[in-house]
């Protein structure tokens, strides 16, 4: 039997049904390129289990600088997750890009209330999301869920090498800090008496944190391995379920099979104790 959520999509977008079988029991339907949004980026993909029996629905974010990356970069680690998560709904989201005329703050916390929108509605479900983001798609995922889910729709971030504190010291080694510095937010975004770099660090909205897991390279000389120890310190003053990993490599090197296998199985655990 079709799953009802997949007949919905099929109605609103005359859509072919497709499948992504893992072939022990866990079949997936899946639609690709949905658009939430008006803008050309605002594309989203779904995979539903037949078998679906959560209101939990992962979003992964892609990496890419806040100006670059696109869905497809994070099928790989999403397929294997998928494997872990038999149950749950997947949504793959491309974001509107940061650049000269768009700010990454507030367009792409934007980006994912709509989309959350677009699920809920299609879903007709008040659902609960864990938001997963590699790199600037990590930033995005823990100032959304720590500052601008006012809704408190989501119940988990996880963090792959995200930038947590933008005024540490190692970060403005970052080689393109200067992008980070003039269009990463609207100064329209800040309140009065704040700093843009303030403003814009996940740590410093941590006691609206949700509980986090986080993986960091201890080579990454994109995103230092002092951010972890940042994000470290400022969970210590709460009382906000937290973890955090070393991984071996750089800032790329999560997706690597060896390491891609131990933070997986980590995820799967810290998610299970929630």
């Amino acid at each position: 039997m079709k799953n009802y959520l997949f007949l919905i999509f099929c109605t609103l977008f005359s859509c072919k049904q497709k499948t992504l079988d893992f072939k022990d029991g866990n079949i997936f339907d899946v639609q690709k390129n949905l658009s939430y949004g008006k803008a050309k980026r605002q594309k989203l993909d779904v995979y539903i289990p037949q078998n679906n029996s959560s209101e939990t629905v992962f979003i992964m974010l892609h990496g890419g600088g806040w100006k670059g990356g696109k869905k497809e970069d994070f099928n790989s680690f999403m397929i294997d997750l998928m494997k872990k998560f038999p149950k749950n709904t997947f949504v793959n989201m491309n974001y509107q890009l940061a650049g000269y005329q768009q700010y990454a703050i507030p367009t792409q916390p934007e980006n994912i209330l709509q989309a959350i929108n677009f699920i809920n509605e299609k879903t007709q479900k008040q659902n609960q999301y864990i938001l997963v983001g590699a790199s600037s798609g990590a930033h995005i995922s823990m100032m959304y869920a720590y500052h601008f889910d006012t809704k408190k729709q989501i119940k988990a971030v996880v963090n792959l090498v995200g930038p947590a504190q933008l005024g540490d010291e190692g970060f403005k080694k970052y080689p393109d800090y200067k992008f980070v510095e003039k269009f990463l937010i609207s100064s329209q975004s800040i309140p009065k008496n704040t700093k843009a770099v303030d403003f814009g660090s996940p740590v410093y909205w941590i006691l609206n944190a949700v509980p986090t897991i986080s993986f960091y390279g201890n080579k990454d000389e994109v995103v230092p391995i002092s951010q972890k120890n940042i994000l470290d310190s400022a969970f210590e003053k709460t009382n906000i379920q937290n973890e955090s990993h070393e991984f071996e490599g750089d800032h790329l090197a999560f997706e690597t099979e060896e390491n891609k296998k131990i933070i997986i199985e980590k995820i799967e655990n810290f998610i299970q104790k929630l």
